[in-house]
């Protein structure tokens, strides 16, 4: 069962990020209108030189290139991937650890489609198909996903049942063998859920309230377990994006980002 605390009262990053408290809008923006006019789920590759834009117009997986890392004043498009003979419909993407694998979901298909690549990690022209598992039963619109770092566990959200899925993978990282395992409801305090993210630990979730226009935060008792999820606060973003569709974070937590499809931009904040 979730219970509220007020916002802003107190948080889950102890003051070195990941705490919304602390969360302030640094004033950088990237527009994404020239690839794609309703951008959704963004991810970032691990060390911040690369970052993945679900493209819902063009149904596109987009990647752009960043020559600082962390910094979205230096991207540079780079390279998509078509998802339309999938998913027509991408809503969010996210990939292994390596870069061989890429993850998609969305309402067209109501599925998350698992693409290996043909060549080289992080290459964005040379995927194929390699398996895929249908999400439909617990969530008729999915519009978020994530994987635990070791790939044992699949989480999705959607905004049509505002509730946080968790799966079992009893292979990792392979979504045909993906078990539906429980789930949270977070529509009380983020209606409209379109985007999840997770704290390294598992000891933090992040949950994008379209309804809301803000960025909700909650503490997991037990790491990686929806059911022991705890609202703690959220922090709106109306003042940069009133349509928001992801948000990812620098691996130390002190930056989040935002993506947004009423401006068609990505949002830069400070957490520490």
């Amino acid at each position: 069962m979730l219970w509220s605390k007020a916002i802003g009262a107190g948080g889950t990053g102890g003051g070195g990020g990941w705490n919304l408290t602390d969360a302030v809008y640094d004033g950088v923006s990237f527009s994404l209108s020239t690839q794609d006019t309703v951008p959704n789920g963004l991810f970032f590759r691990p060390d911040g030189t690369m970052m993945f834009i679900a493209g819902n117009n063009t149904d596109r997986i987009y990647r752009y290139v960043l020559s600082t890392p962390w910094d979205l004043s230096t991207a540079l498009a780079s390279g998509s991937f078509s998802t339309a003979a999938q998913e027509n419909n991408p809503a969010a993407v996210f990939f292994k650890p390596d870069g061989l694998v890429m993850y998609v979901t969305g309402g067209g298909s109501d599925r998350v489609w698992q693409y290996n690549s043909t060549s080289d990690a992080w290459n964005m022209p040379f995927w194929g198909v390699q398996t895929s598992i249908y999400v439909g039963s617990q969530e008729p619109v999915p519009t978020g996903l994530f994987f635990k770092p070791d790939g044992t566990k699949m989480y999705m959200c959607g905004w049509l049942n505002d509730r946080v899925h968790e799966y079992n993978l009893s292979t990792p990282w392979n979504v045909s063998t993906a078990v539906f395992f429980q789930n949270v409801s977070v529509g009380a305090n983020s209606p409209t859920a379109d985007g999840i993210f997770f704290k390294p630990d598992g000891t933090a979730m992040y949950v994008v309230s379209d309804g809301s226009d803000s960025i909700g935060e909650y503490a997991l008792g037990s790491p990686w377990d929806v059911s022991s999820a705890t609202y703690v606060q959220r922090f709106s973003v109306a003042g940069q994006d009133t349509f928001i569709k992801g948000v990812s974070f620098k691996p130390d937590g002190t930056k989040m980002y935002v993506i947004g499809d009423a401006t068609n931009k990505l949002y830069q904040y400070s957490t520490a």
